[in-house]
């Protein structure tokens, strides 16, 4: 590709063959060190770029970035889903035991149903983190808000890792 470029094999194929001395090559290699330098960081950092950019918020894709961070085994970190606590209301037809409403002069228990942003809720997924690690939650927790789908929830819980 165009990004893994030789500067220097470059000049030396473009110099014509009569002025090819080791005296020249020599000056040559001094004078593109510079841009040689530049163009190894430029693949350091294409490097990152892309490996970052093949981290996703998919549950495989971030345990795997998270254990190459820390360079741990896989399975080190891994992540859980938490239990679905919502009320759902059904109809007779399909099978559930059936949600009486009633009127307050039943004398009944109340019953409530809220909306999705009142009262406590789990999170979304847990993520499980070697108690070794605690000291890195700061960094864990940036890493995790970066590539985390957007409006998802999320607990640390630490484990004893042998």
């Amino acid at each position: 590709m165009w990004y893994k470029f030789d500067p220097l094999k470059f000049a030396a194929d473009m110099l014509p063959p009569v002025l090819r001395s080791k005296v020249l090559l020599a000056i040559l290699r001094a004078l593109l060190t510079p841009l040689r330098r530049l163009l190894d960081r430029f693949g350091q950092f294409r490097g990152d770029v892309h490996r970052r950019l093949n981290t996703t918020g998919q549950t495989f894709s971030l345990e795997a970035a998270l254990n190459e961070k820390y360079r741990l085994s896989p399975g080190a970190i891994y992540i859980t889903d938490t239990d679905d606590k919502q009320l759902y209301l059904y109809f007779s037809s399909e099978g559930n035991a059936p949600l009486h409403l009633h009127l307050i002069s039943e004398r009944q228990d109340p019953f409530y149903l809220g909306f999705a942003h009142e009262g406590k809720h789990e999170p979304d997924f847990i993520v499980h983190i070697p108690s070794f690690l605690r000291s890195e939650e700061a960094e864990i927790i940036r890493f995790i808000n970066i590539y985390k789908p957007a409006g998802r929830t999320y607990k640390i819980e630490y484990y004893d890792y042998e």
